[in-house]
């Protein structure tokens, strides 16, 4: 009836529109009944099916394909069937194709024994249940690769032998990895809200240095002379530093092997010394004669000069390699023939100070021999006899 129709309504094109209008103006039927109900398929997929495709039943188009949108991951496609065509409740829908390549259309299937005598009227729903889709050749394509190449199988079964590769011997390290991670997981999570402030921060300030991107770039500008001076004098101070490096090292390395000695030595001075200061009671009448002795010179000589050389040598060692060297300045309200005592003390606590020995025992211990009459005694062992 609907192809009379279409005839029909080509004609009358063609003698309105005269010699204008060719075969390509007239539409072609599309073979839809006039009077129709429509039912909803839901089907999980339905990328090949076009609108107004056509709806067969045992091989005879009885409807066409009206709607199809996705909603919740499901095609949705309104089905438009014949009026005269009924249908039993638990008739299936299935997507096939023509041809491979052919083009894709709606086939009702009823089942065999229906279960109920009710048929589907207006607005009833196939659910997933009850449509599926057929083989395309993309699937056929597929088939084919697995059974040729392995297909997803095969790379399956390669993934899990390099696994299997990588992991074999390593069982104790991944275990420690993974315990790693944990607690790496464990600490993120429980500093949440410390890592949303830092970035937070970082945010703000790439925000201020966006703003100040002028400024930052004149500086780095003004700051590129020296930053060639510097990659200029690179070698230089690389040697510098390498130097002072060595000798650091060769000045501990000395201190650890004479540090002992040095500590010996000042301790065997202050013996020596703490010896001369007792003596002191026996050089004092000495160096008054020799003071006398001078003055009765200077007035034996008055209109004339005698010269004399008086010179007195020694050479005070200690246990060591570390002689006594240098003089003591004489206070500068004593005459030119007057004694000055030796300030044992202090050099020697100046010399103890230096190398970090604590010399208040000894010195104690030899004011004590004073106060008794005992003399303390010292381990020396002198180089030269004075």
């Amino acid at each position: 009836m609907n192809a009379r129709r279409g005839v029909l309504a080509a004609l009358a094109v063609l003698l309105v529109g005269g010699c204008s209008a060719d075969l390509s103006d007239v539409p072609l039927p599309d073979g839809s009944p006039d009077d129709t109900y429509e039912l909803t398929a839901r089907l999980d997929s339905a990328l090949n099916l076009p609108r107004n495709a056509p709806v067969k039943l045992g091989g005879r188009v009885v409807g066409t394909v009206g709607e199809v949108e996705a909603k919740d991951y499901v095609a949705v496609v309104g089905l438009r069937v014949a009026t005269d065509v009924r249908l039993p409740v638990g008739t299936r829908a299935e997507v096939r194709l023509t041809a491979p390549v052919g083009e894709a259309f709606v086939a009702l299937e009823p089942p065999r024994k229906p279960r109920t005598e009710v048929l589907l009227t207006e607005g009833d729903v196939l659910g997933t249940e009850l449509t599926s889709t057929a083989p395309d050749t993309t699937d056929l394509l597929t088939a084919i690769s697995t059974a040729v190449t392995g297909g997803s199988f095969a790379d399956m079964g390669t993934l899990t032998h390099e696994m299997s590769t990588a992991l074999d011997g390593r069982g104790d390290d991944v275990q420690h990895l993974l315990g790693e991670l944990d607690e790496l997981a464990t600490t993120a999570n429980d500093n949440l809200g410390t890592i949303d402030a830092a970035i937070d921060g970082l945010d703000e300030l790439s925000a201020t240095a966006a703003q100040e991107s002028d400024s930052l770039t004149t500086s780095m500008t003004e700051l590129s002379p020296a930053i060639d001076v510097l990659v200029e004098h690179e070698d230089p101070a690389l040697r510098l530093m390498t130097a002072v490096t060595r000798m650091s090292t060769d000045t501990q390395r000395l201190l650890d092997r004479s540090g002992d000695q040095i500590v010996a030595q000042v301790r065997d001075a202050a013996a020596v010394l703490a010896r001369i200061a007792d003596s002191q009671d026996s050089i004092v009448p000495i160096m008054t004669g020799v003071s006398a002795f001078g003055q009765q010179l200077d007035r034996a000589t008055p209109g004339d000069y005698a010269t004399f050389d008086l010179t007195i040598e020694g050479n005070i060692a200690l246990g060591g390699d570390l002689p006594i060297l240098g003089g003591v300045d004489s206070p500068p309200q004593l005459g030119p023939f007057d004694i000055a005592p030796l300030p044992v003390e202090s050099i020697v606590g100046s010399i103890a100070h230096g190398v970090g020995v604590a010399l208040e025992p000894l010195l104690t211990a030899q004011k004590t021999g004073q106060q008794t009459g005992q003399k303390p005694t010292a381990k020396t062992t002198p180089k030269d006899t004075p």
